[in-house]
């Protein structure tokens, strides 16, 4: 697991960094306001933020920064400790995925309440929580790809996260499980007839009319395409994915009616639309 704790007062955030030495609970980093915490939350990827309430120097509180957390889709998963002797533990409840660690509190309380919450994430938190790098990087890797064969690629939506789904409807699809530090689960990505055609004649050099065996060789080399990039620019992640599947064929549907996670992105050319749909558990490690 990954911890912020944001404190004002050096002596705090070094107490604090040695208790969590002591204990082994994960990555700690650290800030020393709130609009470094906000800035570190945007592009990083944490499990449990542990902050000060109270910042002299600041019109915002650690309770701003749970409300920030709240609002920010990328962030909600994320449980806020706020360490403070004004707030009266029932307050959290208006802040949500919050507790309140009380003043003067010794080394005892703060492992109790650490251990607590990382119980509850383990317990409750079955919602992947995707680091805003990932977000950015599966669509600007596959806009890189498929700029090569298709013009005027755009994003139409997303990402967009959900809890449960997914019926997906196209004329030509690529899968394949992935399996990583992070998340496991598949990606899908998905074609109307016409963009597939487009993308495969300028791949293989061939003007497709149909859909063929060359035009589903070429739809699952181009999901292969997009993680063997994805696996260089996040080598953190750790990749493992197996061979790509192709399904094609009229009015065929994907659907999932478990509870996983989904993030779906649609992107729009000028010869048809298609979509990654990623299906994500927690990892097994």
């Amino acid at each position: 697991m990954r911890f912020l704790v944001i404190d004002d007062e050096e002596d705090i955030v070094d107490t604090i960094r040695l208790w969590f030495e002591e204990a082994e609970y994960g990555e700690i980093d650290t800030a020393n306001s709130i609009k470094d915490a906000k800035e570190k939350l945007l592009n990083g990827n944490y499990d449990i933020v542990v902050t000060d309430y109270i910042f002299p120097d600041s019109k915002e509180s650690g309770a701003d920064l749970a409300r920030f957390c709240r609002i920010n889709e990328e962030l909600r998963s994320i449980y806020i400790v706020i360490m403070s002797g004004q707030v009266d533990s029932k307050s959290a409840i208006h802040y949500g995925r919050t507790r309140f660690l009380s003043k003067p509190f010794n080394q005892e309380d703060f492992d109790k309440t650490i251990r607590e919450t990382i119980e509850f994430q383990k317990e409750k938190n079955r919602k992947i929580h995707l680091d805003l790098r990932f977000l950015r990087k599966i669509s600007e890797t596959t806009k890189e790809v498929l700029g090569n064969f298709t013009e005027d690629i755009g994003e139409q939506s997303g990402p967009v996260t959900q809890e449960s789904r997914s019926i997906i409807k196209s004329d030509i699809s690529s899968l394949m499980s992935i399996d990583c530090e992070k998340f496991r689960g598949s990606m899908y990505i998905s074609f109307e007839r016409d963009c597939i055609l487009q993308i495969a004649s300028k791949m293989l050099f061939e003007d497709f009319k149909d859909i063929n065996s060359d035009v589903v060789e070429a739809t699952g080399e181009i999901i292969n395409m997009i993680v063997g990039n994805l696996k260089g620019k996040l080598p953190d992640y750790k990749f493992v994915m197996s061979a790509p599947s192709v399904i094609y064929g009229q009015d065929y549907k994907i659907q999932h009616l478990d509870g996983s996670t989904f993030v779906d992105i649609k992107f729009k050319t000028k010869a048809g639309k298609f979509q990654i749909d990623l299906k994500l558990l927690p990892p097994n490690r």
